[in-house]
């Protein structure tokens, strides 16, 4: 029986494992056929050009979609990595996606005045640790305690998708 992954997320987004060592876990675990389906980015596939590789990988990407303000994530697979068309939609929607992010801390700002856009701006933290950028800008503020407990926060302020403009599902 053949061992499939159709949906793993690298460090390009939430994951927490670089794209060699997807590839490496894959072969492990003996799966023969992955896809690395990151949130609004195709960057891991960049890496993967011109390599041989003992695993089989499908091109995948997880695309962010609004309808009725619920936010969907669609998973897009067996895509031309080349076509310059798609790719320009994706970087939109990934630009889309720290649009929330900005969205939002200009909402927690107005509680929290010590943070500042600026500074989020050029934080940089370990994409090994995984999760979103804004997260780990918020534990590292002591907004949160945990990247984890950073979700409440868009909770706790109604922050939805659909103040990003996400293409409809339509």
């Amino acid at each position: 029986m053949k061992k499939v992954d159709l949906h793993i997320h690298s460090m390009y987004s939430d994951g927490t494992y670089t794209v060699n060592e997807i590839i490496e876990r894959a072969k492990e675990n003996q799966v023969e056929l992955i896809s690395i389906c990151d949130h609004n980015c195709i960057e891991a596939y960049d890496e993967l050009e011109n390599k041989k590789l003992d695993v089989k990988i499908l091109p995948g990407v997880e695309i962010d979609s609004v309808d009725d303000y619920i936010d969907f994530h669609i998973l897009g697979n067996n895509f031309d990595i080349h076509d310059q068309q798609f790719k320009t939609f994706i970087e939109e929607n990934n630009s889309r996606l720290e649009l929330v992010n900005v969205k939002l801390l200009e909402k927690v700002i107005r509680d929290h005045p010590a943070l500042s856009l600026q500074e989020y701006r050029n934080f940089s933290y370990d994409r090994k640790k995984g999760g979103w950028k804004l997260l780990h800008y918020f534990a590292d503020k002591g907004i949160c305690e945990t990247i984890w407990d950073g979700f409440e926060i868009y909770a706790r302020y109604h922050h939805s998708y659909a103040e990003a403009n996400f293409p409809s599902i339509d």
